[in-house]
């Protein structure tokens, strides 16, 4: 929900204990992590702290 209220350039930080509560630490966390920026329309990058989101400008269609 925070991600929806960002605005372009943005960002969010997601601590390390969050990160595994909500999508667990395993070989596949990149993947679900990466769905979950994707469809708030952010990116994302890892750090030793936890993960950092940065909300994306809207792309006109």
């Amino acid at each position: 929900m925070q991600l929806d209220q960002l605005m372009p350039g943005q960002g969010l930080h997601l601590p390390m204990a969050e990160v595994d509560r909500m999508f667990g630490l395993n070989d596949v966390a990149s993947g679900r992590i990466g769905n979950f920026a994707k469809g708030h329309h952010c990116a994302f990058a890892w750090s030793d702290a936890g993960v950092q989101f940065l909300k994306l400008p809207a792309l006109d269609r």
